[in-house]
């Protein structure tokens, strides 16, 4: 449903912080709504969010999730780890995924600039606990991403 992310901080083997990286290309990048891939950052005191489908479904459209990786290129050198933590916040197994009352599946549809991740409406069905949606999730994303 939602994440809550920290800044991704960098470390020398030592465990020491790595300072003045010059990143361009490694970190968090998500794709907006007109399916631009663009860099994330946000200070060290930050907190950052990311909307889940779950939250998608859950408010039968009104929000969307934000589609992320996080990239690790050859601006960092070898040695250097990323480390960060994310707070997954969402349903129970058994928690129905209905929609809102009086909303269509259409509305939660994943959009067509979304074209490299598994739709929800190939994954989504009413009366469909979370559990079972994180499956065909999970299912979905590991053939796509096995071809």
């Amino acid at each position: 449903s939602l994440t809550g992310l920290v800044s991704a901080s960098y470390l020398n083997e030592d465990g020491t912080e790595a300072k003045d990286l010059k990143l361009t290309k490694t970190g968090l990048f998500i794709q907006n709504r007109k399916g631009e891939i663009v860099r994330c950052s946000y200070g060290p005191e930050d907190l950052a969010f990311q909307l889940g489908e779950t939250l998608q479904i859950h408010s039968g459209g009104l929000l969307h999730a934000t589609p992320h990786a996080v990239k690790f290129m050859d601006d960092v050198k070898d040695n250097i780890a990323r480390t960060t933590f994310a707070l997954f916040m969402e349903p129970n197994k058994d928690h129905l995924m209905n929609l809102p009352k009086g909303v269509n599946e259409e509305s939660v549809h994943t959009a067509e600039v979304y074209n490299n991740i598994p739709k929800i409406q190939n994954r989504y069905n009413k009366d469909m606990k979370f559990g079972e949606f994180c499956e065909k999730t999970f299912d979905l994303y590991y053939k796509m991403n096995n071809k």
